[in-house]
């Protein structure tokens, strides 16, 4: 099979420091590549791999100080894929980013339009999907347990808590709501979750629960 593997341009590939993204595009390309897989990789040009490289800088972005402005140099390797689209079964897009239709001067000649006090512009670039998947594990512990704090009532709200098999309580404790600090206890007992709060607690905070 004929894949096209495209990585961010911020970090060589594998990464020479620090960068998640690259570190597992080189561990799928080598991968793919000793399966028999005919495999083109879009990266940094001082990337190391035995897939065939298709350098679309000449060293990763975070190593060139005249690369300001990152937008460019994906855009252009971007094309260089639209180009040889067609020689690929697969294409595979390790980075993930939004550039919003105003930004188009940012994108194109690297002029600066943000006004004092906005917030950086998101670039596609490796750092999003690691900051995303940073919050995974409190994300999905809240939806487990059904948490939901109403910052305006000052409550917290559980509905329909469940908890893994295997494990029969969590102590969730200096959980914090406006000024006030509780411990939020859920124990399995027999067939359903209870949820209450701990002794411990400095100021009064409603707890909702709906099972």
């Amino acid at each position: 099979m004929k894949i096209d593997q495209i990585a961010p341009l911020t970090e060589s590939v594998p990464p020479k420091l620090y960068g998640g993204t690259e570190r597992i595009v080189s561990y799928l390309t080598e991968e793919l590549v000793r399966r028999g897989h005919d495999v083109t990789l879009f990266a940094s040009g001082d990337s190391r791999t035995s897939a065939e490289l298709v350098a679309c800088c000449d060293v990763a972005l975070r190593f060139n100080p005249k690369a300001r402005n990152p937008i460019p140099y994906h855009v252009m390797m971007l094309e260089q894929v639209r180009r040889r689209a067609d020689e690929f079964d697969v294409l595979l897009l390790a980075f993930l980013g939004r550039i919003s239709p105003e930004k188009g001067p940012e994108a194109a000649m690297e002029i600066d339009t943000r006004a004092i006090g906005d917030a950086p512009i998101a670039y596609p670039v490796a750092c999003l999907p690691q900051a995303w998947s940073a919050g995974s594990a409190f994300m999905m512990l809240q939806a487990c347990l059904g948490i939901r704090i109403d910052g305006w009532k000052r409550e917290i709200n559980v509905e329909r808590p469940r908890l893994p098999i295997g494990i029969d309580n969590i102590v969730i404790r200096h959980l914090t709501v406006g000024e006030a600090k509780v411990d939020l206890n859920f124990q399995r007992v027999g067939d359903r979750i209870v949820c209450y709060l701990g002794e411990r607690h400095e100021g009064l905070v409603p707890l909702v629960v709906r099972s």
